[in-house]
């Protein structure tokens, strides 16, 4: 029986190419764990480095928790670490009332609560939240009875400026009438108040009427200074003690039809500007301490119907130029210094039904010419010693 040979022998060489082989193997799998060692190395290190991080940041976090409950730091001294925009916004939510007595905390909160962006915040809610201010929004004209009784004055009395305006923009955007009096009421008020300068500002009134012993003067400048885009018709500011001049700027009021500060504590000159109030229908001063000459200028306001301005201590004389107002009906000068002639231009009022000069210092005779208006039915001439009659007409008391 015969046996078959190997295909090959094993020899030396080949035994030395396998352990060649396996070497080369091995040496990459050893540089292959040596590299993954390198990487989880790093990813180890990186891992150190985060949570080195993390702790860093738990320190901190801890420390911050540790200050903020700290019952000695004040309240304020965090909350004002918030930008100004969302402080503010957080003080509009609390109640006016109870926010602005924190003026004085720190200059941070009282920065907020004087700008314009807290009160155009707080005004709506506040307002909106109270019964006794929606009638107001909604009527185009209201009636504020004594002022510091009224709700609606507590707005521009315990409130500064900027929340005033605010209120008078949003409360009063409809009226077209705003009448504050006295009522008849018997209330005296602890005090007397300033008028609001945010009246000044009231866009679409045609008619303010501020008649009320509860205020003191002066006026403010916004409201004789009220632009001409604002339909302001009518203005009466009567019963108080300004204790002011009437100011040149009275001649913004281009739009004035009437103007009456009776009984209001005002003295110096009448001043000539008034003559620029192209419009005007009504002048009322009497009752005041203004002095000086009558203005002769006043003969301009051709539209004039009545100008009383009794009660006064004007004196010069009675401008002859009046005499060009052949529009007025009721003319006042009495109670005054006046002094000199009565002007025979006055003959030329056509329409004058109620003429009062008593009580001056009038001299000379009574014009012929006043014998001929035809509508006057009332003409007091009375307590003028120097003053001679030689006609006689209806309603003539001499």
């Amino acid at each position: 029986m015969q046996h078959s040979q190997p295909s090959s022998s094993i020899t030396l060489e080949s035994i030395h190419q396998l352990l060649v082989n396996l070497q080369s193997r091995f040496d990459a799998h050893v540089t292959q764990t040596n590299a993954n060692e390198t990487a989880l190395n790093s990813q180890v290190q990186s891992i150190r480095t985060e949570l080195v991080a993390v702790k860093q940041t738990l320190a901190l976090t801890h420390n911050k928790v540790i200050e903020l409950c700290n019952p000695i730091r004040k309240y304020y001294t965090r909350i004002t670490a918030l930008p100004q925009e969302l402080l503010t916004l957080v003080l509009s939510w609390l109640d006016p009332g109870t926010v602005f007595k924190y003026r004085r905390v720190c200059k941070a909160f009282d920065a907020c609560l004087m700008t314009k962006q807290f009160s155009v915040l707080a005004v709506p809610r506040y307002v909106d939240d109270k019964e006794e201010f929606q009638d107001v929004r909604s009527e185009t004209e209201v009636y504020v009875g004594p002022w510091g009784v009224d709700p609606v004055s507590k707005l521009f009395i315990d409130f500064p400026v900027p929340f005033q305006e605010a209120a008078a923009e949003y409360l009063f955007h409809k009226t077209k009438v705003l009448e504050i009096t006295h009522g008849g009421s018997t209330f005296v008020p602890p005090r007397k108040y300033p008028i609001p300068a945010a009246f000044g500002k009231l866009s679409k009134v045609d008619t303010l009427v501020i008649a009320s012993p509860n205020f003191v003067g002066p006026v403010p400048m916004e409201i004789w200074n009220i632009p001409s885009s604002t339909p302001l018709d009518a203005l009466n500011i009567s019963n108080m003690e300004l204790n002011q001049e009437l100011p040149t700027s009275v001649s913004q009021l281009k739009t004035l039809t009437v103007l009456v500060l009776i009984n209001a504590g005002l003295h110096g000159r009448i001043p000539k500007e008034l003559a620029e109030l192209a419009n005007l229908k009504v002048l009322n001063l009497y009752n005041n301490r203004l002095t000086g000459c009558i203005p002769s200028e006043i003969g301009n306001l051709v539209q004039l119907e009545e100008m009383e301005l009794y009660s006064n201590s004007l004196d010069g004389v009675i401008p002859v130029t009046l005499g060009n107002l052949v529009k007025i009906q009721i003319l006042s000068l009495n109670n005054n210094q006046l002094r000199g002639n009565i002007p025979s231009e006055l003959g030329n009022l056509s329409s004058l039904r109620f003429l009062n000069l008593r009580e001056n210092r009038l001299t000379g005779p009574v014009p012929a010419a006043m014998a001929s208006m035809v509508l006057l039915n009332y003409c007091d001439l009375s307590v003028n010693p120097g003053l001679t009659c030689n006609v006689l007409f209806r309603g003539l008391i001499i």
